[in-house]
């Protein structure tokens, strides 16, 4: 008998979610599914954490928006918005019902000077009238606007034909006068207003099929104003407001070419040959093409470097932390039924699920707010079809069949790990399954001799054949 010749994968799917290549024969890098996984802090890919409830009582209707800011004393915020209209904000671990009397709760918010402000197409603008406890009203004589940001202690309210801003600095409910006509701002023709940003300090407005950014955005209503024009950019917009997300020092977003980072579409100009994640590009575009408007939202934490984008029929997330060498994000995927991903303001990342809004958090999903409960997470990792002559060297020569798989894993004491597997691009998979064991000892160096307090619980490293 032949002697068997090992094939090493080292940390097989590294690369992330391969979309466009899985019907062709892919490296061991990239995976083909990879359901409820991230990248980890070593580059491997590892389970995401799990979901805690935020309130013990759920909202009345599904949750279309999250959102939290931090006030000048330094608290945070925290509200939602359901499918019925309703804008409610956590009070006491309670959802409260703090504005009604919208269509939907496809809304915008924003913060200035200490309090929360939020539009929503074809209503007057909204705001907080006091920083903590204050009435919702609308802003008398506001506009009405289909998105907005904060900056420089302004308002900036975008409808179909302008952006306009207030008289007076730190006060958005002053008048407002128009900053912007945007028939004079796109480099070509008419085109449809999507999205204001800031970034670099400019203010970034965006349409479906154009960009544009101005330049000393702090006084562009004044006499001695340097407000003005400084890119123009064709052929590249942004097909929705809730993809657009800073992240960095870059700006993230979804346009009709795929996912783009405006740093280098500025750089490329009137020309992008390139894409933040060309390896998913039409399933992106696919999923967009099915969902609403309300169903695609982004949200993004800087401590765990995750953009997570909700479309029709997935939940995405993008690893910014460390791109491929041709710069493009390796990507996950999450559960279809999460939605409205938001930053918490606590290095973490809320989201929703049905009429629930959660937390990125822990090791289970379904967690109740007091920290009971919750169902064990599954995670799912397909490889493409493998060449081994792409793997080792010498292979071609070889009859080549799986005859034994020796796999390592780091953590996941107790876990059970199934492999399937199929050859000759066949749709039958055969299967085994294992149990990773728990250790013996729980912390790293002996409960008697260290404590489990001063260096915690073991990480074990386990190999399975």
């Amino acid at each position: 008998m032949a002697a068997l010749v090992p094939f090493p994968l080292e940390q097989p799917g590294v690369a992330g979610l391969n979309k466009e290549g899985r019907n062709t024969v892919l490296g061991p890098e990239w995976a083909t599914k990879v359901d409820n996984l991230v990248i980890d802090d070593e580059g491997r890919l590892a389970t995401r954490k799990g979901t805690r409830a935020l309130a013990a009582v759920d909202l009345p209707s599904d949750v279309e928006v999250t959102w939290s800011m931090v006030t000048g004393a330094g608290a945070i915020q925290t509200y939602c918005t359901t499918d019925a209209g309703i804008v409610y904000q956590l009070l006491s671990g309670v959802w409260t019902s703090v504005f009604t009397g919208l269509p939907d709760g496809n809304v915008q918010f924003a913060a200035v000077n200490g309090l929360a402000y939020f539009v929503r197409s074809g209503t007057a603008l909204v705001h907080r009238q006091a920083t903590s406890g204050g009435a919702f009203t609308t802003v008398a004589g506001s506009p009405s606007g289909k998105a907005c940001i904060s900056m420089y202690g302004r308002l900036w309210v975008m409808d179909d034909t302008t952006v306009k801003t207030h008289a007076t600095v730190l006060d958005p409910t002053s008048a407002y006068s128009t900053a912007v006509e945007l028939r004079f701002a796109w480099e070509k023709g008419n085109d449809e207003s999507v999205a204001l940003a800031e970034f670099n300090g400019n203010l970034v407005i965006f349409g479906k099929g154009n960009t544009v950014i101005y330049a000393d955005p702090e006084d562009p209503l004044g006499g001695s104003s340097t407000f003005s024009k400084v890119e123009s950019i064709s052929g590249v917009g942004c097909l929705n407001r809730d993809t657009i997300q800073n992240v960095g020092r870059d700006l993230l977003y979804l346009s009709s070419k795929g996912m783009r980072t405006l740093g280098r579409v500025i750089q490329e100009k009137s020309n992008p040959i390139t894409d933040a994640a060309p390896q998913v590009r039409d399933y992106i575009l696919d999923q967009v093409i099915a969902a609403t408007d309300i169903r695609v939202k982004s949200g993004y934490s800087p401590k765990l470097g995750l953009y997570v984008l909700t479309l029709a029929n997935t939940t995405l997330a993008f690893d910014t932390r460390r791109p491929l060498a041709n710069g493009a994000l390796r990507v996950t995927e999450w559960d279809s039924d999460l939605n409205a991903p938001s930053y918490d303001h606590n290095n973490g990342l809320f989201m929703s699920r049905g009429a629930t809004v959660v937390r990125y958090f822990g090791v289970k999903d379904g967690v109740s707010s007091a920290g009971t409960g919750g169902t064990t997470l599954t995670g799912e990792f397909e490889s493409g079809w493998l060449d081994f002559n792409q793997v080792a060297e010498g292979a071609g020569i070889l009859t080549k069949y799986l005859k034994k798989l020796h796999m390592t894993f780091v953590g996941g004491n107790g876990a059970t790990v199934q492999w399937k597997w199929a050859t000759d691009y066949g749709t039958t998979f055969r299967t085994a399954q294992a149990t990773i064991p728990v250790p013996t000892t729980a912390a790293q160096y002996g409960i008697s001799q260290y404590g489990i307090g001063k260096y915690g619980e073991a990480i074990s490293i386990i190999k399975k054949t």
